[in-house]
This record gives structure tokens, sequence and C-alpha cells, in this order.
């Protein structure tokens, strides 16, 4: 009887296939990964320019004489220079900077001057016309 051909065969892996293995995975790895950065900056750079638009469309068609100049703000979860640069590149206004924090509860001054979720809901359903609750 002949025996199973993969219990009778032994490959010899040839010297420094191991190295060039790990090699390739590695460049492969960076590949991919300039690959992501290349697709994440293009699309900052899409972003930016749809935030742009929507402003000078807000100034040109909505905004009226006496109101301030629009503003747009942008929103990081954590500092990334490159996003800022990208997404500010061509803004010829002047740009300010802050810092902020989440937090988990309102703080209690706002609390007490801001309107409660149902004052806003019977609000906005006198507004539309209905005594139905807004969800």
């Amino acid at each position: 009887m002949s025996e199973d051909i993969s219990t009778s065969l032994t490959l010899a892996v040839p010297e420094g296939y191991a190295d060039w293995l790990k090699q390739l995975k590695t460049d492969i790895a960076r590949a991919q990964q300039r690959a992501a950065l290349s697709v994440n900056a293009e699309l900052v750079q899409l972003y930016g320019r749809i935030g742009r638009d929507i402003l000078q469309r807000q100034d040109a068609q909505i905004k009226a004489d006496d109101d301030h100049p629009t503003i747009g703000l942008l929103l990081c979860k954590k500092q990334n220079r490159l996003v800022a640069e990208y997404a500010l590149s061509g803004i010829d206004k002047p740009i300010g900077v802050a810092e902020y924090q989440l937090l988990r509860d309102l703080p209690e001054q706002l609390g007490k001057i801001l309107p409660s979720i149902a004052e806003i809901e019977a609000e906005l359903a006198g507004e539309l016309g209905s005594p139905n609750k807004i969800t």
C-alpha cells in the first residue's frame, strides 16, 4: 500500500526563509498603514471642503446683513495636528482654539436655568400646532 503523501514528504525550509517571511509581513503591514493614512488624509480634505462649502453657502444664502460672521467648529476626540492642518488649510479667517472636557452630569447652575425636556417638548408641540408629545 502507498503511504499518505502528506506524511511521507518532508520539505526543507530554505535558508533565510523565516527572515524573508518576517520582513515580507512587516513590509505589507507598513504598506497597509501608508494606504490607510493616505485614505484618511483624502477624507479629511474632503470633509474640510464640505465644511467650507457649507459655511460659504450659509453666508451667501441664509445669513442676514446684521448677523455676525458664520463660524465652523472642528471637534476632535483627541489632538491630531495632521487632521487640524488639513481641515483648516485655506481658511483665511481668525481661528480660536479651545480644549474641553465632557461631563456626565449637567452642572447645577445650568440645570436651574435651562428648560427641561418636557418643557422643550411642550414648546415644540405648541409650535407645530399638535398637542401630541414629540418623541
